[in-house]
């Protein structure tokens, strides 16, 4: 006897277009959507993506202002992490936690959990090790941008 499933597959999805902005509290950073539709959309998507990574991984970071009485208070008060709620310990010890776009003082944190908050300056490694994408410079500009491997169009452009 054989099996007949119940269902049968009528279409399959493709992605046919992407639409990005950036979203964030500082309105310096804020973007306009970016929409694409059109041939080897996540090729584009993709290099959009690691071109937003770039540009973020750019921005100015600024030490941390100097804190005020009552943010000084509080920190030296708190015997617990504001994040994790964990107790702080000689091994895991209290930071001062602070934005590194407009350098104001968050909060108390333990080392740990300020290292979790903190932007990670990667620039995907791994992808670029494995020949996934690769990193240009635009000559025009200088600046640099990343491009896909899969598409030989583009390396022939870019090389």
């Amino acid at each position: 006897m054989m099996w007949i499933p119940a269902t049968k597959l009528v279409d399959t999805h493709s992605v046919c277009g992407f639409a990005c902005y950036r979203v964030t509290q500082h309105e310096t950073y804020q973007t306009e959507p970016t929409v694409y539709s059109g041939p080897n959309v996540m090729d584009k998507f993709y290099e959009h993506v690691m071109n937003e990574s770039l540009i973020i991984g750019r921005t100015n970071e600024q030490g941390m202002e100097p804190l005020t009485d009552e943010e000084m208070a509080r920190h030296d008060s708190v015997t617990t992490c504001e994040v994790c709620r964990e107790p702080l310990t000689k091994k895991n010890h209290k930071v001062m936690h602070h934005d590194h776009i407009t350098g104001k003082y968050v909060g108390p944190t333990c080392n740990r959990c300020n290292l979790r908050l903190k932007y990670p300056n990667r620039k995907r490694k791994a992808n670029i090790d494995q020949g996934k994408i690769k990193k240009i410079r635009i000559a025009e500009t200088g600046e640099f941008k990343y491009v896909s491997a899969d598409n030989d169009e583009k390396w022939a452009e870019q090389e």
